[in-house]
């Protein structure tokens, strides 16, 4: 019974809802259903306007994306460019250093001949002088000597001694001229 009361009740209390929402529908129906159109169309049209904003945004970024990946690999290739160059330029460096370094080598040893040369030269050259010297000097302490001895063993007169030792005078000087 309390359940048939309940449902009396709410059939009741339902009834002037459902009377308020036929007037409602009737006063308000054709502008909610507007209104609702309207609300649809604005949110297809607020869709379609993100679907195509979003789209937009997509093919930005992926083209940015394509950008900056030529743009590193222009550089790359430039870097690379350089970075061959750079070598290539320190090799023929290298190079030029080693020939340097050879021809100084050469040089040096080249000079070190030559003056080994010269200094053996410049010694020959003195031991000859040496040597003539010693045979010059010898000869006339020779000839001093048989000059003395013969001066000794006969008395000569002052003219004579005085010949005898321009004379000598004489060969001396042609000796020194000589050598």
């Amino acid at each position: 019974m309390a359940d048939s009361k309940q449902k009396t009740k709410k059939n009741d209390s339902s009834a002037p809802d459902n009377e308020l929402g036929q007037l409602r529908e009737i006063v308000f129906g054709a502008a909610k259903r507007d209104i609702e159109a309207r609300i649809n169309a604005l949110e297809a049209s607020m869709q379609k306007g993100f679907t195509e904003l979003q789209q937009s945004q997509s093919d930005n970024v992926a083209m940015l994306q394509k950008t900056l990946n030529d743009t590193a690999n222009q550089l790359a290739q430039k870097l690379e460019g350089v970075d061959q160059s750079h070598q290539q330029k320190s090799e023929e460096l290298n190079q030029y250093v080693d020939r340097l370094a050879s021809e100084l080598e050469m040089s040096d040893t080249s000079s070190k001949e030559d003056a080994e040369q010269l200094h053996a030269r410049m010694d020959k050259e003195v031991r000859e002088l040496t040597q003539n010297f010693n045979d010059k000097y010898a000869d006339a302490m020779a000839k001093l000597e048989q000059v003395t001895q013969e001066l000794t063993s006969t008395k000569t007169d002052r003219k004579t001694l005085a010949k005898l030792l321009a004379t000598m005078a004489v060969n001396l000087e042609t000796d020194a001229d000589n050598a």
